[in-house]
C-alpha cells in the first residue's frame, strides 16, 4: 500500500526553502520521519503578485520583506518543490513530490480551497494510506482538509500535526460524522 502525504505548505517551509531559517520546515521533517512514497502539496498563489526579479543571496535583506515579496507566488511554489526534492535526495529520503498551484482570492477563500482539496482526493484510492498534515498553512486550510475529507469516507485517511518543529508528528483523531448524530 502506497503511503501518501497531503498538505499545504506554509511560511516556515518557505523560509526553509529560501535558507532563511536554520530548520528544514515541517513538510521536509514529516517526509523524513514518516517515510512517504509520495507527497502532494498545495501552494497558495496570489494572482495579483508578480515576481520580475529574484535575489539568489538574501544576506542582509529583511526576512519580513523577503517573505512579503515572494510568498504566495508561482516562483515560491517552484522554488519550494526544487528545494524539497534536492534536500530529500541529499538526506537519502525518497518521495515523489507534486506541488499544485492553487489560486485563491484570499487566505479565507474556502470555495477555492475546497475545490483544490477535492480535486486531490478524487485522484486517490482506498488502496493508498493517506496522511493529511494539518500544521502547515493556515487554520482555514486545515479546516478545509478535514471538512472536505469527510466527503471521502472510503479513503484510508489519517490526520497528523506537529505543534513545533522540535516535536514528533502525532496523529490527530477527529470524531466521525456518525458519532456526532
Amino acid at each position: 500500500m502506497k503511503k501518501i502525504l497531503l498538505s499545504w505548505y506554509g511560511i516556515t517551509d518557505l523560509k526553509a526553502s529560501f535558507k532563511l531559517d536554520e530548520n528544514n520546515g515541517p513538510i521536509f521533517n514529516a517526509i523524513k520521519q514518516r517515510k512517504y512514497d509520495k507527497a502532494i502539496i498545495l501552494g497558495y498563489v496570489d494572482k495579483d503578485k508578480k515576481i520580475d526579479e529574484f535575489f539568489s543571496d538574501f544576506q542582509g535583506l529583511d526576512i519580513v520583506e523577503i517573505i512579503k515579496k515572494y510568498s504566495n507566488t508561482l516562483y515560491a511554489n517552484k522554488n519550494f518543490k526544487s528545494w524539497l526534492q534536492e534536500k530529500l535526495l541529499k538526506e537519502n529520503a525518497e518521495a515523489d513530490i507534486v506541488v499544485y498551484d492553487v489560486f485563491l482570492d484570499s487566505l479565507s477563500d474556502t470555495y477555492a480551497m475546497h475545490k483544490a482539496i477535492d480535486d486531490v482526493l478524487k485522484e486517490l484510492s482506498d488502496q493508498e494510506y493517506i496522511e493529511i498534515f494539518l500544521s502547515p498553512g493556515t487554520p482555514v486550510m486545515a479546516f478545509m482538509w478535514a471538512y472536505t475529507s469527510f466527503l471521502y469516507p472510503k479513503l484510508n485517511i489519517k490526520f497528523i500535526a506537529s505543534s513545533s518543529l522540535t516535536y514528533e508528528i502525532e496523529e490527530i483523531k477527529l470524531p466521525s460524522l456518525e458519532n456526532s448524530k
